[in-house]
């Protein structure tokens, strides 16, 4: 991880839970971030506090737990688009965002969770939020949606392994960030992936599926995922 390997290696810390079974990972921020140095500096240490609040994000993720909880992954998604250089174009003063969910009742729960945790937040990447749900038809449907609608960021509640082949096809040459907590959609064209290893989040990201739809995520952020090629 080079340069921020070093300086986030102490960052994150497994403690033991206080009650019952429950073991959570939990999130140190850098001292000197929390003294002000984040708005100043080099670019460096601006990528260390930038991982500090990434991180920090995720504080209360459970050990045990086989996916990222919803309302972490929707935070933590935010800020990951918030630094991708191209999402300003996307977004302007309005950011789409589309719940992509299957026709089933586990995909149609996992799509209401995330709507619940996007309306909460308060805007997405400096654009107001509108959101969407669309059950996924196929691939040249959804990119036409995709493309009409202006959306800025697709959610796939569900899994989409299989289909993200075609989906990545579709959506060669179109701005926008897609995202699932599904790695074998990530490797297969998903572009961003949120996930849990050895219990704490980690992130996904399929880097030539993010530069055929113009995602451009800082450099200094790539380093902290965990890169598909």
């Amino acid at each position: 991880m080079g340069i921020l390997s070093a300086d986030l290696s102490n960052v994150v810390a497994r403690q033991p839970g206080t009650a019952g079974n429950d073991d959570r990972v939990r999130v140190g921020v850098p001292v000197s971030a929390s003294r002000g140095r984040c708005g100043v500096g080099s670019a460096r240490w601006r990528a260390v506090c930038l991982a500090a609040v990434i991180l920090t994000t995720t504080a209360l993720a459970y050990a045990k737990a086989r996916e990222v909880p919803v309302d972490l992954q929707v935070k933590l998604t935010a800020k990951v688009a918030a630094y991708d250089r191209n999402m300003a174009a996307r977004v302007s003063q309005h950011a789409r965002v589309l719940i992509v969910r299957r026709g089933n009742a586990q995909s149609a729960r996992l799509a209401k969770n995330v709507e619940r945790a996007l309306k909460r937040q308060h805007d997405f990447a400096g654009g107001k939020l509108t959101v969407e749900v669309h059950t996924f038809e196929n691939a040249g449907v959804l990119a036409r949606l995709i493309r009409d609608r202006g959306v800025a960021m697709a959610y796939f509640a569900g899994s989409f392994d299989k289909e993200a082949v075609h989906i990545r096809r579709e959506l060669d040459g179109v701005s926008v960030l897609t995202v699932s907590s599904e790695l074998s959609a990530v490797r297969n064209g998903i572009v961003l992936g949120i996930g849990l290893v050895s219990g704490r989040p980690k992130l996904f990201i399929n880097l030539p599926q993010a530069k055929k739809q113009r995602v451009q995520i800082a450099p200094r952020l790539i380093k902290l995922m965990e890169v598909y090629r």
